[in-house]
């Protein structure tokens, strides 16, 4: 029996234990999927207490996905060069971490069938999830990335400390921002704000947002199931995608990592859905 779990702040709200519980009851495995609410000034101990202690793996999510590198005996090239870990695998006290949400990423805009080559994209985000993205897109010829943050230094930073240093334009929220916005092609949301349980729930990114049918938005927030983003551009007849199948895909990146085998896909979506459907 494999003992592993989700390691964040404020995380009560997760489904993950019910995508993984789908994960292992599809292959009749008997492990255990937990949930540790840890603050930053716990994360240290808490590593300590993960290698003397039988926990095969976890997952980790705002706000540690950065911060937990510095703990890390190993760091899969790919997280290196992103910049961010969200799955670390424990094997005999020796720690190794990888970024499987990328895998998560490539996947939900595979099957969105876009084509992102020449478009305008605008990234909502400087943390964990946004360095992801940003590496996902640097492989793609698109015409322009715009980052928006509410700290345009820490926005800055995320180029600085792992992409090549050349940041493309940065705009705190505000008139200019929402400018940028209407003329995009492609808005990327990887912040909180409109997540079930967090302290921007039900909220808007705090700017004039004027959505059109020409827009397509990726909500990487996966609780509600229909944010306050999506409803917005789903009311102005664009295309969207949320978050859910970003999660589920990087969560069965994450199965393989611990079990070696592939999870059911179908049966970690059709568990995340449920667990949706019961919370909302």
């Amino acid at each position: 029996m494999k003992k592993i779990g989700l390691l964040g702040e404020s995380i009560q709200h997760s489904i993950s234990p019910a995508l993984h519980a789908a994960a292992f009851n599809s292959l009749n495995l008997d492990h255990e999927y937990v949930v540790w609410d840890i603050d930053n000034n716990s994360l240290q101990s808490f590593i300590d207490e993960i290698q003397q202690k039988s926990i095969d793996g976890f997952n980790i999510t705002i706000p540690h996905k950065q911060s937990i590198m510095q703990y890390l005996d190993i760091i899969d090239p790919v997280a290196e060069s992103i910049g961010a870990v969200n799955t670390v695998i424990n094997k005999n006290g020796l720690l190794t971490g990888y970024n499987t949400d990328l895998y998560g990423i490539t996947k939900t805009f595979d099957l969105l069938g876009e084509d992102l080559i020449g478009k305008k994209v605008v990234l909502i985000g400087a943390g964990g999830a946004a360095k992801s993205i940003v590496y996902y897109l640097s492989s793609i010829h698109i015409e322009s990335l715009s980052v928006i943050n509410r700290s345009i230094d820490r926005a800055k930073d995320m180029f600085e400390e792992n992409q090549d240093g050349n940041a493309p334009p940065i705009y705190a929220f505000g008139e200019e921002a929402s400018n940028v916005i209407t003329n995009a092609d492609i808005i990327i949301n990887a912040t909180p704000y409109g997540m079930s349980g967090s302290s921007v729930a039900n909220e808007l990114p705090p700017m004039d947002l004027h959505l059109s049918k020409k827009h397509l938005v990726f909500d990487l927030v996966y609780n509600p199931i229909m944010t306050p983003l999506l409803q917005l551009i789903k009311d102005a007849g664009g295309r969207y995608a949320g978050g859910l199948h970003m999660l589920v895909y990087q969560a069965a990146k994450s199965f393989e990592i611990w079990n070696n085998v592939e999870p059911d896909i179908e049966a970690m979506i059709n568990a995340g859905q449920k667990a949706l459907e019961k919370e909302n």
